[in-house]
């Protein structure tokens, strides 16, 4: 929970079941908002633990 918000990760399938068991229990539900990660964040996640190759770490000049 951040924000006054709960953020959950599930298939987009599953809200009305996640929206009625919140419910259910006592929440107040003011919304769902389905997000996609960022392209920027989408490029990081599948670079991340690539190794540079050797000719690209020596200095130009």
């Amino acid at each position: 929970m951040r924000d006054n918000a709960l953020y959950l990760d599930a298939p987009a399938q599953r809200a009305a079941q996640i929206n009625r068991r919140l419910v259910e229990s006592g929440v107040e539900v003011h919304e769902l908002r389905w997000s996609e990660p960022t392209l920027e964040a989408v490029f990081l996640e599948l670079t991340k633990d690539r190794e540079e190759p050797a000719h690209a770490r020596q200095p130009v000049g």
